[in-house]
């Protein structure tokens, strides 16, 4: 077996990986989606991490309860600004593992 046929091989797996780890991700987001309670939050502060700008969402839940979370999207320059209205969603058993409803965080 000569050196290109391993590497067709080699990428060929790599591939087939790329492509099972990426069914898993959509299944997952999917099933959070469907599954999630739709709500407003908003923008509480601003947290900057490494460079990036992170925005703290606070909610209430289904049973009243106030929740924080920060996104696990950030940019710069910031993308929100404090006190901004936001979509979030979230699992009602886990509303301590909240998400903002858009395509980057999800």
């Amino acid at each position: 077996m000569n050196n290109s046929l391993k590497v067709s091989y080699l990428y060929l797996l790599l591939g087939v990986l790329a492509v099972i780890v990426g069914i898993f991700v959509t299944t997952n987001t999917i099933e959070f989606t469907q599954q999630a309670i739709n709500t407003k939050g908003k923008v509480s502060s601003l947290v900057v991490i490494d460079t990036k700008i992170y925005p703290e969402v606070a909610f209430s839940s289904s049973s009243n309860e106030t929740h924080k979370f920060i996104s696990n999207s950030g940019c710069k320059p910031a993308c929100y600004k404090k006190g901004e209205s936001v979509n979030v969603l979230y699992l009602p058993n886990q509303p301590n593992q909240a998400q903002l409803n858009s395509f980057v965080s999800l």
